[in-house]
């Protein structure tokens, strides 16, 4: 028992001689890694041989069809000998003019490689047909005698207009017409030169084409002169009291004090009698003819209270010393007429204003010169 147990430790001390060595941590790193290289590798491999699988019939498909259509393919030898025969061309600095441009040769079909698809020829064609256009329109400008008047006009200056609209008037008898279209279809300076074309010999036809030329924003004045030469007395009121811009309006009632006809002056005077029109409207009679005047002076001794009020006003507001000095006269001639001292104090000339002061002063006048004055104060407000 002894021995076998000597025997055993000696046989421990052996195996405890003969063990393997301990690894270290760089010997198993660089085993890891080349076993990932080892994995690596294996991927690729099988993932090409998958792919070329799955490829192999999409190259055979293809080259069944290149020969089936052998017209298709270009030889790469006279592609080559096309390219190096094409001219070269310097580029010049300056940009040529269309003449001097060198086209382009044009490829065969068999140079192209392929056909031009739908929507290619669809662009092509529509191209081909703005320029078709273009040329139509430039052909027609150039020979058109309507558009070379406008193109006169917007050249030339004011003083030609007179004489392009004569000789048009004597070759066209439908140039009015012709004209009209033009205000339509042209835009910008263009546009304008039509209308100062169409402004002198405009009938009523045109009527609709230059009222709507006169309400664009920037007001021209020829259609604004057009439409107060075209329109009645009834029409220029009823515009004045329709219109939404106060220029323009104040620009028809000025129309309708110049004119000179009773229903014209009855018309007026209807607008100066409207409270809400009366400011403006004897703000634009201040450019009157004495007809006019003497006609305002007439409706002093209508029946109607407040048309006498309203021609008195209308008076006054042409700040003229004659028509002051003369509704003086008429206060003094008929004390406590209100209108006549409505008038004077809707005047702002010396005569106007010297006569105020002795109203004031006089113990006749002053009572209906400040009841006049409260009234037309009121009104003013209304306004």
């Amino acid at each position: 028992m002894q021995d076998n147990q000597q025997n055993d430790s000696i046989l421990d001390e052996l195996l405890d001689v003969a063990q393997w060595p301990e690894v270290g941590q760089d010997r198993l790193g660089r085993l890891e890694r080349r076993w990932d290289q080892l994995r690596r590798r294996q991927r690729v491999v099988a993932g090409s041989a998958i792919a070329a699988l799955l490829l192999l019939p999409l190259a055979a498909a293809i080259g069944f069809s290149t020969l089936r259509n052998p017209t298709r393919r270009v030889d790469r030898r006279e592609s080559v000998q096309v390219v190096s025969k094409r001219p070269v061309v310097p580029r010049s600095p300056h940009v040529s003019s269309p003449e001097q441009t060198v086209q382009r040769p044009r490829l065969t079909e068999a140079h192209r490689g392929r056909e031009a698809n739908t929507y290619e020829r669809a662009v092509l064609l529509l191209h081909r047909a703005r320029i078709a256009r273009a040329r139509e329109a430039a052909k027609v400008e150039t020979e058109d005698p309507f558009a070379a008047a406008v193109a006169a006009v917007v050249a030339g200056p004011e003083e030609d207009i007179a004489t392009v609209v004569d000789r048009l008037v004597e070759t066209y008898p439908n140039c009015e017409d012709r004209l009209s279209a033009l205000v339509w279809t042209t835009q910008g300076s263009k546009r304008e030169a039509a209308i100062r074309l169409l402004a002198p010999l405009a009938t009523r036809r045109s009527l609709g084409v230059l009222l709507e030329c006169s309400r664009q924003p920037e007001h021209p004045l020829p259609a604004i002169g057009a439409v107060a030469r075209l329109s009645t007395a009834t029409e220029l009121a009823a515009l004045a009291r329709t219109e939404s811009d106060p220029n323009l309006a104040r620009r028809w009632m000025a129309a309708l004090a110049r004119r000179e006809s009773p229903d014209a002056i009855r018309q007026f005077l209807a607008l100066v009698e409207d409270p809400v029109q009366s400011t403006m409207a004897i703000s634009a009679c201040s450019d009157v003819s004495w007809p006019v005047v003497e006609a305002w002076f007439a409706a002093l001794d209508s029946r109607r209270v407040i048309t006498r009020l309203a021609a008195a006003r209308a008076l006054g507001s042409l700040n003229d010393p004659r028509v002051s000095a003369q509704l003086a006269r008429l206060a003094m001639e008929y004390a406590g007429r209100p209108e006549v001292l409505a008038g004077l104090l809707t005047s702002t000339d010396e005569v106007a204003e010297e006569f105020c002061r002795f109203a004031r002063d006089d113990a006749r006048l002053w009572p209906t010169l400040r009841a006049i004055d409260l009234r037309l104060r009121h009104d003013g407000e209304l306004n």
